[in-house]
């Protein structure tokens, strides 16, 4: 009987839990820079905490971290409410968010409770992590806000018993001052013909959208564009007293004498790359209000640029192919293209055409006296003797102003040009003159 009793005391003995008992002590490393400064609209490491772990009587030495409460304090003047911050995260030593929490506490308004799924187990290895505050894009500018751990009570793990403590008793955040810098971007023309060189554009930033003035301006460009000239710029509709510049072939940087609220316009001429790239963006930066390298945020219009072919040569129909060597006589040819975007602000289509030449070795050049003005070949946008739109062609794209001028075009609709080659008096006779010719469309800004 007692064998019996002595085996039930014994099973029942070791049936009884072992407390796994850890201690935690969590230090706080404060942001190194003396004054930090956040965007409206921006996250925020706030807080560096370091946890070390050391195992308690009995204990395995790990510790599973369940919640932290983190409230936010204000020192400046002005009311500080849950509007300001969207959220507190707690982040691991990468930055990586690993729990977080969109709304305060009921019990305190400026609390906010973050439970962190799963738990954050900690060994007895030491490890860091890092609170961090989205601001919200509507919070008061110049507010100081800081975070705080009030006490080892704010902690919570998953075993009771386990032991907190916090290195001088509570943890509190460097001030962050909360600045609203913001701009809205754009860049005009949105698609350009492949190859062009000088191809004008216009960069622009909108009126500000956040409080603080711009000071700099820095505008990078895609790989495959490079920058051909600065032309102008803009503040406001005027130029602006003392800006300087420094241009590079990928980009152009902007430093204002003084600092703007106003609409800031750059022009500039850039060549596009030989082969189709689709969406590239032409993407700036803001220095200002204490602010720097703060990313602008693309309108509606956009600011990536899609390089293609815009004319896109359908047909070509060789309407009088014979003339009289007289010096009025030609031959003429209809080109039916297609455009292969919709450009709102029209552009300049050009064209080049080599001089004519016969397998013989014979020539005909595009330039002789004995033509009107010098000049023998031309191009027109219709097929009747209307001269509106004609202009005289070369061997070259001939200058970046010279071409047949379209308000506006549409993806898909069709238009024909004209080429007239007049045959001067002295020009050889042969029945297999030939030449090479290009079509270029330079998209108007």
């Amino acid at each position: 009987m007692r064998k019996y009793l002595l085996s039930i005391v014994l099973l029942l003995l070791s049936s009884v839990p072992v407390f796994a008992v850890g201690n935690l002590t969590v230090f706080s490393v404060p942001l190194s820079q003396p004054a930090v400064y956040a965007n409206t609209n921006q996250s925020v490491n706030v807080l560096n905490l370091t946890l070390n772990v050391t195992a308690g009587s009995g204990a395995d030495g790990v510790i599973n971290i369940t919640v932290i409460n983190i409230t936010v304090t204000n020192s400046s003047e002005g009311n500080l409410s849950a509007g300001n911050i969207s959220a507190v995260e707690v982040r691991n030593s990468t930055g990586f968010p690993i729990a977080r929490n969109t709304t305060v506490n009921p019990a305190n308004n400026m609390t906010f409770t973050i439970s962190i799924p799963g738990g954050l187990t900690i060994n007895t290895s030491n490890a860091t992590i890092w609170i961090a505050i989205n601001i919200s894009r509507s919070a008061a500018r110049f507010l100081n806000i800081s975070v705080n751990i009030t006490g080892p009570g704010e902690i919570g793990t998953n075993s009771s018993v386990n032991n907190i403590t916090i290195s001088g008793v509570s943890i509190k955040s460097n001030g962050v001052q909360i600045q609203n810098l913001h701009s809205n971007s754009t860049i005009s023309p949105r698609f350009v013909d492949t190859g062009v060189e000088n191809q004008s554009f216009t960069y622009t930033l909108v009126p500000p959208t956040g409080t603080d003035a711009i000071k700099n301006v820095s505008i990078s460009f895609p790989a495959n564009y490079t920058l051909s000239k600065l032309i102008s710029i803009m503040v406001g509709g005027g130029v602006p007293d003392g800006a300087t510049n420094n241009t590079a072939v990928n980009g152009i940087n902007i430093s204002l004498s003084t600092a703007t609220t106003q609409t800031i316009q750059v022009n500039f001429t850039a060549n596009t790359s030989v082969n189709p790239i689709q969406n590239r963006a032409f993407s700036s930066t803001l220095d200002g209000g204490n602010l720097s390298a703060v990313s602008t945020d693309p309108t509606l219009e956009g600011v990536n640029v899609s390089t293609q072919p815009i004319l896109n040569l359908t047909n070509v129909t060789l309407v009088k192919s014979t003339a009289i060597i007289n010096g009025t006589d030609y031959w003429e040819f209809n080109f039916t293209l297609n455009y292969t975007a919709n450009i709102s602000t029209g552009g300049l289509i050009q064209f080049r055409l080599t001089d004519w030449n016969t397998s013989s070795g014979s020539t005909l050049a595009l330039n002789n006296s004995l033509c009107d003005g010098s000049r023998c070949a031309s191009l027109r946008n219709e097929t009747t003797m209307n001269t509106t739109g004609k202009f005289n062609i070369t061997n070259d794209y001939e200058s970046f102003t010279k071409g047949i001028t379209i308000s506006s075009i549409t993806q898909g609709t069709l238009t024909i040009l004209v080429l007239r080659m007049v045959i001067p008096s002295n020009a050889p006779t042969s029945s297999n003159w030939q030449a090479a010719y290009g079509f270029l469309f330079r998209s108007s800004p």
